[in-house]
């Protein structure tokens, strides 16, 4: 029987090379690919992916920067469609009602990240525990993230009704509070130089536990990649509960928390469902955020320039703070070693 040759051993040669023979365009080509360095190479294979994400992303933006520089009133014919550079801008810096929705939206997003971390560290260190029911335990708290966004508002509506909520008829059977609060009608402030109220805080409240469970994934995710062994040598070494969290397990556990927190301010600085379905921005223009205030230029003013200049600085804003926080992060990090 005829032998078969025998299979080189080991991978194949890389970069692949083009047979000597072929000339011209493809010749060229290859002797361009076999300069370029590896991080090169990789942004030529990820070139059809980058081209397709600026088709879907960057053009919309673009069109949207370019319009919220535009006067544009569809419901105004007699007001012509024309450019008019940063004016949108320059009304919305001069407007306190959009310096109070900012202030709300930046109140809103930095309240409801701290809550959401200082509930979801310990319920995802508690469940990463072996103990009877963990299963169960790790379904239930699944649950609030399967609740659609207007029927959590619309409940908490409910839960906190004046006369008849649950909330108020709680805290007065243990004694806490002597009558009934409004409190989706409260005007207290909450700080002398910032215009928040009672409502804007129990509007956090629905919207931290609706959100919590992806907190609670995500941390728990990362506990779930820290290998055992670290644990181990720092009990060896004599460290206790506390220096065993704060030396192995918040460090790594870190990435994740990045995480939760950018997705947090991201989708925050947008909050606008559990709002509009709670107090509408109400009462007055308390809860009104930046979303909320959009959302009302666009579609009962019908200021689609203006409207479009408020989308873009709440994109900028929100660009700000994740920023900010990733530069503190940093700062922290270099103290720390």
């Amino acid at each position: 029987m005829r032998e078969r040759p025998e299979k080189p051993e080991g991978p194949p040669a890389f970069p692949l090379r083009l047979p000597k023979k072929i000339g011209g365009i493809f010749g060229s080509f290859d002797l361009w690919v076999e300069n370029l360095s590896e991080g090169r190479f990789s942004v030529l294979l990820l070139s059809p992916l980058i081209i397709f994400l600026i088709a879907i992303i960057g053009i919309p933006i673009a069109r949207t920067i370019w319009l919220s520089l535009h006067q544009y009133l569809p419901a105004r014919p007699w007001m012509e469609y024309k450019f008019i550079g940063l004016v949108n801008y320059v009304s919305l810096l001069r407007d306190p009602a959009f310096m109070k929705s900012l202030i709300h939206s930046f109140y809103f997003t930095v309240l409801n990240i701290i809550l959401m971390l200082l509930l979801a560290i310990p319920a995802a260190l508690l469940v990463s525990r072996e103990f009877r029911g963990r299963i169960a335990v790790r379904t239930i708290l699944l649950l609030p993230w399967a609740v659609p966004i207007a029927v959590a508002g619309t409940t908490f509506k409910f839960m906190y009704n004046g006369e008849y909520g649950v909330i108020n008829y709680l805290l007065k059977s243990i004694g806490i509070i002597k009558e009934y609060v409004p409190w989706l009608m409260s005007y207290d402030h909450v700080f002398d130089w910032m215009y928040s109220s009672t409502a804007m805080n129990a509007i956090i409240s629905a919207a931290v536990w609706r959100t919590l469970p992806f907190s609670i994934l995500m941390i728990l995710a990362a506990l779930e990649s820290i290998p055992p062994d670290y644990y181990k040598m720092a009990k060896v070494n004599g460290a206790n509960s506390w220096q065993i969290f704060r030396h192995v397990t918040f460090p790594l556990i870190l990435p994740g928390i990045t995480i939760v927190v950018l997705w947090r301010a991201i989708t925050a600085m947008r909050i606008y469902g559990i709002i509009d379905s709670m107090t509408a921005g109400g009462p007055g223009r308390i809860t009104e955020t930046l979303q909320i205030l959009t959302i009302r230029t666009f579609f009962v003013s019908r200021d689609l320039g203006k409207g479009t200049a408020m989308a873009v600085m709440t994109m900028l804003f929100t660009l700000v703070f994740i920023i900010f926080y990733l530069a503190l992060l940093q700062y922290v990090q270099r103290k720390r070693r």
